[in-house]
């Protein structure tokens, strides 16, 4: 089981097993839906730089994760995906920002810029209020 504790502009993941600090820095990609816009991959100045995704079909509905981890030479370090259960989207969003750190850290990288489409969930994530919801154990 995963958690994460938001530590300034650390992320204190635990598991099962060890607990691991994360240097994150968070940016919320929101493009206006009235036109379609080209969206183009910034490289980071450094570390590593993870693209993130949760989806589902309806709302709750089943769900899944997804994501690309870069390098800042422009190439992919790995991508990965997951099934999850039925979710509503803050959970599926939730929980694709908490699997998809997993890879990050299983590969040993522990700088890692996110890119993702949820501002309620970044919002979340870096407030240092308590969540009152049922995805609570999920973000802290």
């Amino acid at each position: 089981m995963l958690s994460m504790i938001s530590i300034g502009s650390q992320f204190l993941v635990k598991t099962d097993s060890r607990n691991v600090a994360v240097n994150v820095s968070v940016t919320v990609l929101q493009p206006k839906l009235s036109r379609p816009i080209a969206i183009a991959w910034q490289k980071p100045m450094q570390g590593m730089k993870m693209n993130v995704d949760g989806s589902l079909s309806g709302n709750p509905g089943p769900s899944g994760t997804g994501g690309i981890v870069r390098i800042p030479e422009d190439k992919y370090s790995f991508f990965f995906y997951k099934s999850l259960t039925e979710s509503t989207n803050l959970e599926a969003e939730s929980l694709a920002l908490l699997h998809d750190l997993e890879p990050c850290l299983n590969h040993g990288h522990l700088d890692v810029k996110i890119e993702m489409d949820s501002k309620e969930l970044y919002c979340m994530v870096t407030s240092k209020d308590r969540i009152a919801w049922k995805i609570d154990h999920v973000v802290r």
